[in-house]
């Protein structure tokens, strides 16, 4: 990800989890799509008030300061169909209200970045003004370490967040607990080749639906073959530990990292995935991709396109798998560096297949989101902003719904 000059998007990312989140992109098995990371919930998207990083945080910039960075959220948003229920008999509307404190300690603010840690902690308290059994205690916290050599970098991350959700697959309000944890390790072996190797563990904990454990393992080799274009060969391996029948997973890739100058950069990960099922004989081979660009025409614009490919868990279907492919986008603008306004959206196309029966079936969604927001950087340690969002799920067999929420949000850092 490209950090803007006044980094819009990336910093409050950074702020929460370290470098590993956007090391965690990578086309690693399922769960590789757009909602892989483990994002605090008073900052997701699309069920609260505005998304990661809509206004930077300078307090988190200053290395004359303590290492330690802590503030709150206040947030409040208005959301028509909480429960994302289909028709109009079955919307049930509501104003909620979000208090998020948080504290994070950076050592690298004082000793550099060639071997810090950073701890983040996050417990948030969200209230329902008319249906108070909705209202929950959200909690998230991250330790990041990272080491930067002369030839190598390591990255070791653990991400845990329990925090309540709606979307798609989960067609109602839920609680899940997320964990992940990730080893990354790059490593220069001449003049134009690299080596990355990483570990990953993802553990998804439903109170209503079906959990799974996944643990993935992946090595690359780069080469550079011109100073602007670097090729990748690489494979990737993996287990499942489900609810329903238990699954392996192998994957042959390759990948191009182009930055043709400072203002444009662009990745892509192709490849096949060899999948078994316990219980069957079949391996069922399907191609999977990741893909993006980022740029930033001037020093105040950011533009950002992905696409991707990947296989998921349901939670919401006993024994089921999905293969989601979609898109999505981000323009972000600033002004005189106060005031920021971002308009993203995205779309994902789902196809369910029965583990149990070995085949695909009728079950599919198609889902998309539009959002717009608009931020205002008062000064160093407080921020405020609005935003309106879209969300509509077309679907006959999976909960089609439509859902509109608006809402504003002060933030204060110290």
């Amino acid at each position: 990800m490209t950090t803007l000059p006044a980094p819009v998007l990336t910093m409050l990312w950074t702020l929460t989890f370290g470098t590993s989140v956007l090391l965690a992109q990578e086309l690693s098995g399922p769960m590789a799509g757009p909602t892989d990371a483990v994002v605090p919930r008073a900052l997701q998207s699309p069920d609260r008030a505005l998304e990661p990083g809509a206004v930077t945080d300078a307090a988190a910039q200053d290395n004359t300061r303590l290492p330690i960075t802590f503030g709150a959220t206040l947030a409040g948003y208005y959301d028509d169909n909480i429960y994302i229920q289909p028709g109009d008999a079955g919307r049930t509307g509501d104003f909620i209200y979000d208090i998020v404190p948080f504290i994070t300690y950076n050592s690298a603010r004082n000793t550099g970045v060639d071997n810090s840690v950073q701890v983040t902690y996050a417990p948030g308290f969200v209230v329902y003004q008319d249906h108070s059994g909705n209202d929950t205690f959200e909690q998230t916290g991250s330790f990041v370490y990272g080491y930067h050599g002369s030839r190598c970098d390591l990255v070791v991350s653990q991400q845990y967040a329990s925090v309540q959700n709606s979307a798609p697959d989960e067609g109602d309000l839920v609680k899940v607990q997320e964990y992940r944890t990730v080893v990354n390790f790059d490593y220069i072996i001449g003049a134009k080749l690299s080596a990355s190797v990483r570990a990953q563990q993802d553990i998804d904990d439903y109170d209503q639906g079906f959990g799974s454990k996944q643990w993935t393992g992946s090595l690359y080799l780069n080469y550079e073959i011109m100073p602007k274009t670097t090729l990748g060969f690489g494979v990737v391996g993996g287990a499942a530990d489900l609810e329903g029948p238990n699954q392996t997973f192998q994957q042959v890739n390759g990948r191009v990292v182009y930055t043709p100058t400072e203002k444009l950069s662009f990745t892509a990960t192709a490849g096949g995935e060899f999948r078994q099922t316990q219980g069957s004989s079949e391996t069922t081979v399907t191609p999977v991709f990741s893909a993006g660009f980022t740029y930033n025409p001037w020093d105040d614009t950011n533009i950002t396109v992905s696409a991707y490919r990947s296989y998921n868990y349901s939670a919401k279907f006993f024994g089921q798998d999905y293969l989601a492919t979609g898109t999505s986008f981000s323009v972000t603008q600033g002004f005189r560096e106060k005031l920021w306004a971002t308009l993203s959206g995205s779309y994902e196309n789902a196809h369910y297949e029965d583990n149990l029966a070995d085949e695909a079936n009728d079950l599919d969604y198609d889902y998309f989101t539009l959002r717009a927001a608009l931020d205002y950087q008062a000064n160093d340690w407080w921020s405020l902003g609005g935003y309106y969002q879209y969300r509509r799920n077309i679907s006959a067999t999976i909960n089609g719904f439509v859902d509109n929420q608006v809402g504003a949000r002060v933030r204060f850092t110290y």
